[in-house]
Formats: structure tokens, C-alpha cells, sequence
């Protein structure tokens, strides 16, 4: 996987400017490791999402899913594998 990517706002159609988006990504750790807000990009995919909580068996994580019209809440294992992106 690369060290940048492009942030799925800013992947348009054809026919629109794209705004130049591009983070750099930390290498990969456990989502425990975050902080709450932190977004990240999950591990070998390009699904992008933010920490909403951490808690002692799981984490809360707000995940935006290419072609959903909005973000999805769900919870994962504290040991799911992501990167976290940098401004």
C-alpha cells in the first residue's frame, strides 16, 4: 500500500476538478492505538473512517463507504489493523 491517499471526497467523476486531497498515512498499528477522532484508513482497503470511541473489549468507528450517501457507525475488535492519516 502507499504512503498517500487520496481522501474519498476528493475522488470525483471525470468531468469535475478534483481539489488535490492527499494525506500521508503512519504505518499501520491497531485501532487501539488511536486517539477518539482520529481518522484512519483501514489496512489493505481503501475504506476510510474516524474513532468515535475506545472501550476494553472494542472500538466504535464511524466508517464512510464509497457510494453510501451517508457514514455508517459500527464496531470493530481493538486489534483491526489501520493507518492512521496525517494533514
Amino acid at each position: 500500500m502507499a504512503d498517500e491517499y487520496h481522501l474519498a471526497g476528493d475522488r470525483v467523476r471525470g468531468d469535475q476538478l478534483s481539489l488535490g486531497l492527499v494525506v500521508k498515512l503512519d504505518p499501520p498499528s491497531a485501532v487501539s492505538e488511536l486517539t477518539p477522532g482520529d481518522r484512519f484508513l483501514l489496512e489493505d482497503s481503501s475504506l476510510e473512517g474516524r474513532l468515535e470511541a475506545c472501550g476494553s473489549g472494542s472500538a466504535t468507528v464511524l466508517l464512510w463507504r464509497e457510494g453510501a450517501s451517508r457514514p455508517e457507525r459500527t464496531t470493530w475488535a481493538l486489534s483491526t489493523s489501520v493507518r492512521r492519516l496525517r494533514g
